[in-house]
């Protein structure tokens, strides 16, 4: 989509509030890598160890880095319920 149609659905600030700052944060590209390369071994380990007690511990590290790297992305996503003033609409006046 581009920038005009997300525009014309409502789904973007008016472009005199835009600031050029990113929302939000990123992951840690050190845990990222190391869960990748954890990820990798697993399997290495599940092709070398064809059907032996290797192939098990390949799969048990692959599902354990697996499942961290989506809690440690998941995280820095964030909640839908977690305020982020990028991301909030400014609140009514009040008394109006």
């Amino acid at each position: 989509m581009s920038v005009s149609d997300l525009q014309k659905l409502g789904l973007l600030k008016p472009e005199k509030e835009w600031n050029g700052k990113g929302v939000g944060r990123s992951a840690s590209p050190l845990k990222s890598l190391a869960l990748g390369a954890i990820s990798i071994a697993g399997c290495t380990a599940m092709v070398l160890g064809d059907g032996s007690i290797l192939t098990w511990i390949g799969l048990i590290a692959f599902c354990v880095a697996l499942a961290c790297f989506v809690i440690v992305h998941v995280r820095e996503v964030g909640s839908p319920n977690e305020d982020r003033e990028a991301d909030s609409p400014d609140p009514p006046p009040k008394g109006s």
